[in-house]
């Protein structure tokens, strides 16, 4: 059974390495995974330790994470006014390979806790594709 968590939606998997000699492969994303509706952009980000990304509500927009390296803590806010967990907020410690995904309008961020940190980012909708005009950068809450 699927864990759940106090977002619906929230998906995260542990990513499977694959190693060859010199060679460390993840298998970060899979049409078959389902979890993207339509193709975007994809872009590589590093962070340094106690850096973060911008925590932002993409009204339109699915997103796919994949954690490659480092540790993170990720934050989601769930601001989707017809979900069954509208309000609710999660956050979770990540150390290893894992992809995650931040449904459209839920508002998500990650920190760096141990670096640095390399991340890969999938997104249904180019940064400046006319329908994500909407996107709305938010202060971090502190944590708990």
């Amino acid at each position: 059974m699927a864990e759940r968590f106090p977002i619906h939606d929230l998906t995260l998997r542990p990513l499977a390495a694959t190693e060859d000699p010199g060679v460390v492969r993840w298998l970060a994303l899979r049409e078959a995974d389902q979890l993207l509706r339509r193709f975007g952009e994809a872009e590589i980000i590093r962070l340094s330790p106690g850096h973060s990304t911008a925590l932002t509500l993409r009204p339109v927009v699915d997103e796919a994470w994949a954690l490659l390296e480092g540790a993170v803590e990720a934050f989601w806010h769930d601001l989707r006014p017809r979900s069954p967990t509208s309000g609710a907020r999660y956050r979770a410690t990540l150390h290893e390979p894992v992809v995650l995904l931040a449904p459209f309008g839920v508002a998500f961020g990650v920190r760096a806790l141990e670096g640095p940190v390399l991340l890969a980012r999938f997104a249904t909708h180019m940064r400046d594709d006319p329908e994500s005009r909407e996107d709305v950068i938010l202060e971090w809450e502190p944590g708990p």
